[in-house]
């Protein structure tokens, strides 16, 4: 271990790596390692305010160490020895790396009297940005834009004279508009809209010697809250909304072959029920979408949406069949593919 450390240590001292904080501080040393959520760089001791180093070297994890200039770098995995430090910094809080930046050094000596002027020095590269993908979403625009589309599944369960499911599989749409208010942790608020649907579900079980079909579709709105990693080329979040859900449902029914509707003798298709009702609603949703550039973002979600009771009358027919006004509440699943841009 201690030749190792001692080769970049005299690597630092002839190429001198930097790396530029967010913040606008600067560490000199040797970049060891660079990946998409850290970069690893040693840093000779003399670069730490005295004090503060002989404070972080009793402790086996310090949380911050202190710069010579007062610069409290925070939230780095650090290992100190008794010259240096391998410090592991964070994607996020880094601006940019230069792999070929000067050294802090003394002045430099002036040529003397007739001497020819030095060459100018040697264009070297600027700061080497992280790629957008890694790059923290504080650095771009704090309005974000998506729209999301999928199957929705519903879960709840319909009681007539028999038990069915209210609803077959159907489908999901949504947009949503969001503006971040912090980054620690990284939240935004906003708006959205969701449109989801219960496709027709045929059923025997749910009235004796009918067949019924049964869906609903909801349209809603709703205020939302996200929470997000800020940096990494995945990013995680968790989405949450309350509002209000105008929804409909239906229930058609026909008699089985050889039975007849008792006031008619006939054995047509009759709407026993097709209310549309308004209730809250909520909705659960984690995320995970991968950034391709600093604006554009495609992801996966799972969403749980609930929506609550409301009481459903019996259409004419429904009233002559004896049907009587229910509460009804729904909820289910929707597994859905994501768009986000910022502007």
């Amino acid at each position: 271990m201690i030749l190792p450390l001692l080769l970049a240590l005299t690597s630092a001292s002839a190429r001198a790596d930097a790396v530029r904080f967010t913040d606008g501080a600067m560490i000199y040393g040797s970049v060891v390692g660079m990946t998409g959520d850290a970069v690893e760089i040693i840093v000779a001791k003399d670069q730490f305010d005295a004090e503060d180093w002989e404070k972080a070297r009793a402790s086996p994890h310090p949380g911050f160490l202190v710069l010579r200039d007062g610069t409290v770098l925070r939230a780095v995995d650090a290992t100190l020895s008794d010259a240096s430090a391998d410090l592991r910094i964070p994607r996020a809080q880094i601006a940019g790396v230069d792999t070929s930046a000067a050294a802090p050094s003394a002045p430099a000596v002036p040529p003397p009297p007739g001497a020819a002027a030095p060459p100018p020095p040697a264009t070297v590269p600027g700061f080497l940005s992280p790629s957008p993908a890694d790059r923290p979403d504080a650095a771009s625009s704090a309005n974000t834009y998506g729209v999301d589309g999928g199957i929705f599944i519903p879960r709840t369960k319909l009681t007539v004279q028999g038990t069915d499911t209210i609803a077959g599989t159907g489908y999901e749409f949504g947009a949503l508009a969001l503006h971040r208010v912090a980054q620690a942790p990284f939240l935004e608020f906003g708006a959205g809209l969701e449109d989801v649907s219960g496709g027709a579900h045929q059923s025997s079980a749910l009235i004796t010697n009918f067949q019924t079909t049964t869906r609903f579709r909801s349209l809603m709105g709703m205020a939302l809250a996200r929470v997000s990693t800020d940096a990494g080329r995945l990013r995680l979040r968790l989405l949450g909304g309350v509002g209000f859900a105008s929804t409909n449902f239906s229930l058609g029914a026909q008699p089985n072959a050889g039975f007849v509707w008792a006031d008619t003798f006939t054995s047509e298709s009759r709407s026993l029920v097709n209310t549309t009702q308004t209730s809250a609603m909520l909705m659960l949703r984690p995320e995970v979408d991968a950034r391709f550039t600093d604006n554009v973002g495609l992801g996966a979600s799972l969403s749980y949406i609930v929506i609550a009771s409301a009481n459903y009358d019996p259409t004419s027919a429904g009233q002559a069949a004896g049907f009587e006004s229910s509460s009804l509440s729904f909820y289910g699943i929707a597994l859905s593919g994501n768009l986000y841009v910022k502007f």
